[in-house]
């Protein structure tokens, strides 16, 4: 049942006045070349939106640019990890960007219900999956070490498959196994208190209905495959 994751312009000269002779006060500036373009526009000035690339955080509207070292940064706005999904409006997961801040980050979408929580190892909670496609996140707090569980029991006829996102909200697993009304599964080794992970159920299936998440400590089960186990690991915020 479980499952290892592991801009150009020409400028004209002057034209003589009738009669010649007179030539310009020496106080006059000097005429610019007859090819000589315009200097360049300034630079753009608006404040690019959420999810625009950015070089820093003055470019943003937010105040905040974040990305991956090496990769393209882009435009976000903070959060708190102290709600389930902060980043609902856009999508996105909440995630740790240095400093003791946190913000969006990632895709993640979840519908316009009020389903996702934040759960910790020993928790059970009941949810309903509607529409079809329906998704829920759950951030379990791993707050015990050991052999953590995550298990979805579905309705009968409800087919679920239960993902895994690490905390910058990159996929590290999922189960799919099972056909309608049966649990699906994941695990992983908590080897040091106070992370943690992202825990997406989601259905697969062509009816609508419940389901039970529970997480739970358990005995490392023979045979059993789990997920790799969490790392803090934090986003860069450009400056």
């Amino acid at each position: 049942m479980f499952r290892l994751l592991t801009v150009i312009t020409i400028v004209l000269p002057l034209a003589a006045c009738p009669g010649g002779g007179s030539s310009p006060s020496p106080d006059a500036p000097p005429r610019p070349p007859v090819d000589a373009p315009e200097p360049p526009p300034p630079p753009d000035a608006r404040l690019r939106a959420y999810g625009e690339p950015c070089v820093g955080g003055n470019e943003c509207q937010s105040g905040v640019c974040v990305g991956e070292t090496g990769s393209t940064f882009s435009c976000s706005r903070l959060c708190s990890l102290d709600v389930a999904l902060d980043c609902k409006d856009v999508d996105a997961f909440c995630v740790p960007v240095g400093g003791g801040d946190n913000a969006c980050f990632g895709e993640i979408e979840t519908g316009n219900d009020l389903d996702d929580a934040i759960v910790e190892i020993g928790d059970s909670v009941t949810r309903n999956l509607s529409p079809l496609g329906d998704a829920d996140l759950f951030q379990v707090r791993l707050n015990q070490l050991g052999t953590a569980t995550f298990t979805v029991t579905p309705q009968p006829s409800i087919d679920v498959r239960i993902e895994a996102n690490g905390v910058l909200g990159a996929p590290i697993g999922f189960a799919n196994d099972a056909g309608p009304g049966l649990p699906e599964g994941l695990q992983t080794e908590v080897q040091q208190i106070g992370g943690h992970i992202f825990i997406v159920v989601r259905n697969v299936g062509s009816s609508t209905g419940g389901y039970t998440l529970a997480v739970a400590r358990v005995p490392s089960a023979m045979g059993a495959s789990g997920l790799p186990p969490p790392q803090a690991v934090t986003l860069r915020r450009a400056p």
